[in-house]
């Protein structure tokens, strides 16, 4: 008995259901308009395993990257002569973690192992697998752990330092950047690590997971650039998301003054001014994750309109808008009626459906090379 890898007729062929690609949708979350029961986003895909032989083969199929073993379920498939198999895959690993990183790799492929007579023929079908949706997320599931680590790859540069004040030490851009990373990770989490019932897992249709973020900063391939900015004079600088005008604000003048004329102390100020920008951060990179949800859907005001608590184009909250005062506060809501910081910075997260969205935005498309 031998093996061999290739062949330049080759008695079997792979196709995908459908169309020659397939959508894998982690969790199969549901898509902005759909819920967890009807919702079309799948958790697998499958392909078609045809037998041009006029005999019947026995096949075993396996997923392989860099020369490594992804899957393999060990079971061979005894296919009939000029008959076709379906054998689906949900992206999961044998050692029961899906990765999109692995999913999106160039070096990804199928491999059929065919019993041909008395040898064994090697058949490699290599993958061309892309994001379906944005290219600066990827996601790793750890379905026995029921954890799914989420990395962001989001994008800052230094917008300076804005106005005057030599009472005011502004900060660097590295300082910027880390609190505007910690920012992103502690609102988009949903693991359980802040208040007692504030931010803990998503349910979803294959269970209850914790959601840990790690933003990678400036990694490639990365979101849309914002500005970082220290204002130090005692004007309150507006953050946006708006094209060509994005930037976070570090209003270090303005609560440094705001405490000062209130007798409080100038690391109290440092403390609200960090805690405000790393909260404002998380909310403007959350206007890009919440766009790109609902891009292909009639709802683009969802991210605009905050929810339905603002203004779309003046950004202003609407009347009788109060902040909750228990439970969780929606990091992507405005309020005309807030409660005071260090309840929001306690109480503040992501929603479980925005984060639910997020993961949904990692979707890979399946497609065959060649």
């Amino acid at each position: 008995m031998h093996k061999r890898r290739t062949s330049p007729q080759r008695p079997q062929k792979i196709t995908l259901s459908g169309k020659n690609k397939n959508t894998l949708t982690p969790l199969s979350v549901a898509g902005f308009s759909e819920n967890d029961i009807n919702t079309l986003n799948k958790s697998a895909v499958s392909f078609i395993i045809h037998n041009l032989q006029n005999q019947p083969e026995e096949v075993l199929v396996e997923v392989w990257n860099r020369g490594t073993l992804v899957f393999s379920d060990n079971q061979v498939v005894c296919l009939p002569a000029n008959d076709r198999y379906c054998w689906t895959w949900d992206g999961y690993g044998n050692d029961d973690i899906l990765d999109t990183k692995v999913l999106k790799s160039p070096d990804l492929l199928m491999r059929l192992t065919v019993r041909h007579n008395e040898s064994f023929v090697v058949y490699d079908c290599p993958l061309n697998n892309s994001a379906a949706k944005v290219r600066w997320l990827d996601v790793r599931i750890d379905r026995s752990a029921y954890v799914v680590d989420v990395t962001l790859r989001p994008s800052f540069s230094y917008g300076g330092v804005s106005g005057q004040c030599a009472a005011v030490i502004a900060k660097s851009y590295a300082e910027l950047e880390q609190l505007a990373k910690e920012g992103i990770e502690r609102f988009w989490s949903r693991d359980g690590r802040l208040a007692q019932g504030i931010g803990e897992s998503i349910i979803t249709r294959e269970g209850e997971f914790n959601v840990r973020i790690t933003a990678d900063i400036n990694a490639e391939p990365k979101m849309a650039n914002f500005k970082l900015i220290d204002r130090v004079s005692a004007r309150f600088g507006r953050s946006t998301s708006l094209v060509l005008l994005r930037r976070v604000y570090y209003n270090s003048g303005f609560y440094s003054h705001k405490l000062a004329d209130s007798g409080q102390s100038a690391n109290k100020a440092t403390v609200l001014t960090s805690q405000k920008f790393q909260l404002t951060a998380a909310h403007e990179v959350g206007h890009l994750i919440l766009d790109s949800f609902t891009r292909f859907t009639f709802r683009r005001d969802y991210s605009w309109s905050h929810k339905g608590t603002s203004t779309q184009y003046t950004q202003v909250a609407l009347k009788n808008t109060p902040m909750p005062r228990t439970g969780e506060i929606d990091l992507m809501k405005y309020s005309d009626n807030p409660v005071s910081m260090q309840q929001q910075w306690l109480h503040t997260v992501a929603s479980a459906e925005d984060v639910k969205g997020l993961i949904g935005l990692a979707s890979v498309v399946f497609s065959l090379k060649g």
